[in-house]
């Protein structure tokens, strides 16, 4: 099962990899209709980019300072949003998946310049929990080892 809950992460992340998700990422959300919250998650799932996910997916993006925790569609739309208000350009390449049992944990290198110019280079480590075929929980991290102390694997 292992095998196949890497092969499920791999669907939400190879799409873009290597690209920039800033405009990828405005091209969906730029869009929508933020006071009606069914037309968002209508929009949000019939994203090919979204059909590995969960509806009621939990997105943990609290490590990073203009993040937290959202829930479904709606509350990721809400995330994509804020992110393109923060980043002007965001490219990830994705180095590892790693099985680690109930989890997927992915690294990526993330190339970043935000608003003002300000270029960013880091590591992010995530946490993937697929169930069903579905990615139900991503979880972010600055640090591999805060992300193995997280599913209680600390290095």
């Amino acid at each position: 099962m292992s095998q196949e809950n890497i092969e499920v992460v791999r669907l939400s992340t190879e799409p873009h990899n290597g690209e920039d998700m800033v405009p990828i990422i405005r091209e969906v959300v730029e869009g929508l209709d933020w006071s009606d919250a069914d037309s968002v998650v209508a929009a949000v799932a019939d994203d090919p980019d979204v059909r590995p996910l969960h509806p009621e997916i939990e997105w943990d993006a609290s490590a990073f300072p203009f993040a937290g925790v959202t829930h479904g569609f709606y509350g990721l739309a809400g995330f994509w949003r804020e992110f393109v208000e923060v980043w002007e350009s965001y490219v990830y390449e994705m180095r590892e998946y790693r099985d680690l049992g109930d989890w997927v944990l992915t690294v990526n290198d993330a190339q970043a310049r935000g608003r003002g110019g300000i270029s960013v280079e880091m590591k992010v480590f995530q946490l993937w929990q697929v169930r069903d075929g579905k990615i139900v929980i991503v979880r972010l991290f600055l640090s591999e080892a805060e992300a193995l102390k997280a599913v209680g694997l600390e290095k």
